[in-house]
């Protein structure tokens, strides 16, 4: 199986901690330390959002093991429920009103997320966020 450079970013740091890893695809990794082990999701940032196939299958293996997601902005494992959770303003917000607003917008800059990871997450530009973001800033 191919490996992105942030797939590799995760493997060598895990691999500096002592884990053995195991790259299969859904969920990314299973990882193996001593009697431990844990499913892994590697993300590009942490704003990128799991597909549902990706949480239905997380879900199932929670019930056996440890998951987590991992992104090289945190470096951290995050556990899937509280990987969810913080995206659960954004989603619910999201739903209700089926528009990027600016309130969605400052939601996320106060978690964190940059325009960048912003504009990836809704499928469009820094530019166009910029845009969004304007209006209510005057």
């Amino acid at each position: 199986m191919m490996t992105t450079a942030t797939e590799q970013v995760f493997i060598d740091k895990m691999q500096a901690e002592g884990w053995e890893l195991f790259h299969y695809g859904m969920p990314d990794f299973v990882c193996r330390k001593d009697e431990d082990i844990i499913f892994v999701e590697v993300k590009t940032s942490v704003t990128e959002r799991l597909l549902p196939t990706q949480i239905k299958t997380l879900e199932i293996f929670q019930k056996i093991k440890p998951c987590f997601v991992w992104s090289p902005k945190t470096a951290t494992l995050i556990p899937v429920s509280e990987y969810l959770n913080t995206l659960k303003p954004v989603n619910d917000h999201y739903k209700r009103t089926r528009q990027v607003t600016p309130k969605l917008i400052k939601l996320m800059v106060k978690n964190g997320h940059s325009i960048k990871e912003i504009a990836t997450y809704f499928g469009t530009s820094k530019e166009t966020i910029y845009r969004r973001l304007k209006p209510s800033q005057q």
